[in-house]
């Protein structure tokens, strides 16, 4: 990475101490459960369920039996109005004495589904509710609705200590069951609350013991269809958006890896060690917060299936989500390093084991500083938007914390998760691909990257959160900024500042819940510590690291020597091409009584053909089309050389025969033995209208005759430039001369038309050529030739050449 300069220290400085007092001040008034005092956690508030259920009469001697989980909640209900309505103290005091917006809920259950008890524990220890499955096949009394309401009342009344002068009874269903009848009665609470907030109380009498009580905040409705709406909006986008869109790019990134791994493009051996490291991680993180799932889904299976389920689940999640970093890593490293591959610098020597150097802590430094602004304005901007334009947000996203057996692990592990994820796949491989496909109609640089981040951001925007902040359009919005800000840091500096500005935007919200939530104080003291590692790291490089040295900088991993190999032969390649173009005619000639015209269509693989023209003394002209050996640069030299020779002894003779002798003499003393040139030269008498012409190793030329149906070839004997000193290629050697007429048709031509192919292996051919050309023979010199190339490009289709096609077309007019 480029050393940032003094004013860019200072900038980000100042930038990274607004960001951090932004979030300092404004994140815990845009997460309710900051506002929450949470004392207990989760083996207390088992023992505090056990204590409860046992005073309501529940034989708790058989929970030991049965599958225990326990969860923080928050409830679905109760947080948006939070935070839209005017709710006074008094009010929030009753809530949380009734109906906590936050509660632990403890679980025990059994392989069967017949048992399932169930206790809602406060943040602060006080249980307020239970409630208690019993099989419709289990016997019991069938009471009347008056014998109900009474037992019913009796319970809240000397059990639950309510003053049901404060309720009204709201609702009273019964549901018959095998062998007794059971009874839902549904009380309201009396509590003047704003905006149509009702609470209720909804228990449930089976047989004549009551099983259930709990509260329940009902909201208005326009709130309930205003909240549904939202979450089904983030339901299709999170069950069909966000799956399409990864979808698609595993599909890309498939092809890629292959495409790339066939070339030994890529890294193998650093991304699978990273790939498992992350699927370990995030193994290990559903084990930690196994009590949040291991009741839902699956239809009615067991638990014991449902837990198998999860396993399997978050298995495949943690795989899919490692090849994706391995498929990411591996394809972005590789477009990267052709063109931005002092980006990885500091990458590299960290994945060789050089892990101690002071030009490390410069990018840990703006990572934190870039880190440190994203979730300012991520706190700021969701601020703004919850006071002034009725968004809110919620607390789930944090929730899951407190539900797991270690929560420090899971700040970390989320942090290292959701840092390696974008960065690789956000970052590294989607800001290099836009990049990339855009550089061919986007030239300006700096233009270029802005659109590769910005297409980069509002892919990522889709599937990124920190917080569930509603509207989600707000969210989108705020993500496609923050992801901007990341994928600008790898444009203006490298991938190590990128990694450590997500892991910073990932840990420090979560690491301030805990530090906020009284309970999990410590929890929240280590999460931070943990924050401030990769800075430790960067100072301790610092002071005690060796810098870089020339040499470990220009080192780079074996397979980018592939890289390096690939672009150096592009390099060679543009430099053959050029050069055999600019030795081309640069116009066709203008001769009075002829249509003359010229084309060298070069393909994937640079060859070496060439045609010119001579104009010679007694009105005669040289017409010269050949094909030197080989490839590349090395073709392009000799192509160089032959020219500059062929103009030398065409001046000196109007012999086809003699001009082609003195020049395999020269060819001959000058180029590799392996190597030659096949040549047709001709010289075009135009008073006299006569063609002399000898062939060394070189294709046919071609006559279409206008007054004659049948077409000739001219194929006189001779071997290929270069092949010999002189004796048998002068004594193989022929030149021959024949009369042209009015309309008659000359073509010579490179065997890239006749040996152009298709997939399946079937050539162009001599024959399609000389019908293309005899139908067309009363068209123009380059009017035939750009037909002569439709029929061959329309005849191969999408298979690539590898062999130029050159074409030369007289027409005695």
């Amino acid at each position: 990475m480029k050393k940032p300069s003094k004013i860019e220290y200072i900038s980000w400085s100042i930038l990274g101490t607004i960001g951090l007092a932004l979030f300092l001040i404004y994140q815990p008034e845009v997460v309710p459960l900051s506002k929450v005092k949470v004392t207990i956690g989760r083996a207390e508030a088992a023992q505090t369920a056990v204590s409860y259920l046992n005073t309501h009469g529940f034989d708790v001697t058989e929970l030991d039996s049965l599958y225990r989980a326990v969860r923080f909640l928050p409830s679905p209900t109760q947080e948006r109005p939070y935070q839209i309505l005017n709710f006074s103290d008094e009010d929030y005091e009753f809530l949380e004495k009734h109906s906590p917006a936050y509660y632990w809920q403890v679980s025990w259950y059994d392989n069967s589904g017949r048992q399932l008890y169930q206790a809602f524990v406060s943040p602060d220890g006080r249980a307020f509710g239970f409630d208690h499955y019993v099989p419709e096949d289990v016997p019991g009394d069938s009471l009347t609705r008056e014998e109900a309401q009474q037992v019913m009342d009796n319970f809240l009344e000397t059990k639950l200590h309510l003053d049901l002068d404060k309720y009204e009874l709201l609702e009273v269903s019964s549901d018959k069951q095998k062998s007794r009848m059971d009874y839902s009665l549904t009380y309201y609470s009396k509590y003047d609350f704003p905006g149509e907030i009702q609470l209720q109380l909804r228990t449930t009498l089976r047989g004549n013991q009551v099983h259930r009580v709990v509260t329940f905040f009902s909201t208005p409705e326009r709130f309930r269809n205003e909240s549904v709406m939202e979450l089904q909006n983030e339901g299709i986008i999170r069950t069909v958006v966000v799956p399409v869109i990864m979808v698609v790019i595993f599909i890309i990134l498939g092809v890629m890896y292959i495409l790339r791994f066939h070339a030994g493009e890529i890294a193998i051996k650093a991304p699978i060690i990273v790939g498992m490291i992350y699927t370990v991680i995030m193994a290990l993180m559903s084990l930690n917060t196994f009590d949040l799932w291991t009741t839902y889904g699956f239809g009615n299976a067991s638990p014991a299936i449902r837990i198998a389920s999860y396993l399997v689940v978050f298995a495949l999640m943690g795989v899919f989500g490692a090849v994706m970093i391995l498929a990411s890593w591996s394809v972005g490293d590789s477009i990267v390093r052709e063109k931005w591959g002092y980006k990885l610098t500091l990458f590299d020597r960290i994945s060789s084991g050089r892990i101690l150097f002071p030009s490390l802590l410069p990018s840990i430094f703006i990572g934190y500083m870039g880190g440190l602004v994203t979730v300012g304005l991520w706190a700021g901007l969701s601020y703004m938007v919850t006071e002034n334009f009725s968004a809110w947000t919620e607390s789930r996203s944090v929730a899951f914390l407190l539900t797991s057996y270690m929560p420090v692990f899971e700040v970390v592990g989320e942090a290292l998760t959701d840092s390696l994820f974008y960065s690789f796949i956000g970052t590294l491989f989607l800001v290099a691909f836009f990049k990339k496909q855009l550089s061919r109609v986007i030239k300006n640089d700096s233009l270029n990257s802005f659109v590769a981040v910005l297409l980069m951001a509002a892919l990522v925007s889709v599937s990124q959160s920190l917080i569930p902040l509603y509207p989600v359009s707000w969210r989108f919005g705020i993500t496609l900024l923050s992801s901007f800000i990341l994928g600008w840091i790898f444009v203006k500096y490298d991938l190590v500042a990128v990694l450590v500005a997500g892991f910073i935007l990932s840990i420090l919200p979560y690491a301030h819940e805990l530090f906020l939530t009284e309970y999990f104080f410590t929890s929240g003291i280590l999460s931070y510590v943990f924050a401030l590692v990769p800075l430790g790291f960067g100072l301790f490089a610092y002071f005690k690291g060796t810098e870089l040295t020339a040499e470990e900088i220009a080192t780079k991993p074996s397979y980018v020597k592939l890289i390096t190999q690939r672009e150096r032969m592009a390099q060679e390649l543009d430099i053959a091409r050029n050069v055999q173009m600019s030795l081309l005619p640069k116009q066709n000639p203008i001769v009075d009584g002829y249509d003359i015209a010229g084309v060298c269509l070069p393909a994937l693989e640079v060859g070496g053909d060439y045609y010119d023209f001579f104009h010679l003394r007694d009105g005669k002209i040289g017409i010269a089309i050949g094909d030197v050996s080989g490839k590349g640069v090395p073709a392009a030299i000799y192509m160089t050389l032959t020219k500059g020779i062929l103009q030398t002894c065409a001046s000196d003779s109007n012999s086809p025969k003699e001009v082609l002798n003195k020049l395999n003499k020269h060819i001959y003393n000058n180029i590799e033995r392996n190597s030659f040139v096949s040549m047709f030269y001709a010289v075009l008498d135009m008073k006299k209208r006569t063609l002399r012409f000898s062939r060394a190793g070189h294709n046919p030329a071609i006559v279409i005759h206008r007054s004659k149906e049948s077409n000739t070839l001219l194929e006189p004997r001779g071997m290929a430039v270069g092949l010999e000193a002189g004796e048998k290629f002068n004594e193989t050697l022929e030149e021959n001369e024949i009369q042209v007429e009015r309309g008659d048709v000359l073509t010579f031509y490179t065997d890239g038309f006749t040996e152009a192919s298709t997939k399946d292996g079937e050539e162009f051919g001599e024959d399609r050529l000389f019908d293309v050309v005899s139908e067309n023979k009363d068209s123009t010199a380059n009017a035939i030739i750009q037909k002569v190339v439709r029929a061959a490009k329309s005849f191969v289709g999408n298979h690539p050449q590898h062999d130029d096609m050159t074409m030369v077309v007289i027409k005695v007019t």
